[in-house]
């Protein structure tokens, strides 16, 4: 295999990440969903339990304002609710509602069907070394940019 350039692995790689990208985003539009909304269904599925906007967000890498645009629009099709967290009454805690569990079975629980079916095409090997490999690349990445989160970004952005 040829050696890459600097400017055709760029290239590639984000040609990659828009294309994934695009395939969620795609997703999301046939079962009728913005693409937070979906992410929130999603990771609601994944973790199993309520969570907080706050925890959303963090989850997710989305603003609290995104968070919330797609909680509302979830909320008016009747497929989430908030309640009062056990913890501390005035945080609420987001939680899919029977109609909700219904309609991520029927959608996010098929994506996940398909991500289960390409991870299971790929040999133990090529798992391990695409999480190593983007793991390491991540990593470098922000290396490389901490002088400029120093420098010119706000209090307590750089915590890595």
């Amino acid at each position: 295999m040829k050696e890459l350039t600097f400017s055709q692995f760029n290239r590639e790689l984000n040609r990659m990440y828009k294309e994934c990208n695009e395939f969620y985003h795609a997703l999301a539009r046939h079962f009728g969903l913005s693409d937070s909304a979906f992410w929130i269904l999603y990771t609601l599925r994944e973790e199993g339990r309520p969570l907080s906007a706050t925890d959303l967000g963090g989850a997710l890498f989305l603003s609290k304002q995104t968070i919330h645009s797609g909680v509302r629009s979830l909320e008016e099709r009747g497929l989430l609710k908030l309640r009062s967290s056990s913890e501390d009454k005035r945080n609420k805690e987001i939680c899919l509602t029977e109609k909700g569990e219904a309609f991520s079975q029927e959608s996010v629980d098929q994506v996940v069907a398909f991500e289960e079916k390409a991870f299971l095409d790929l040999g133990a090997g090529e798992r391990l070394s695409r999480i190593q490999a983007e793991r390491h690349y991540l990593d470098a990445l922000w290396e490389a940019a901490r002088p400029l989160f120093k420098r010119e970004g706000p209090e307590g952005i750089w915590e890595r």
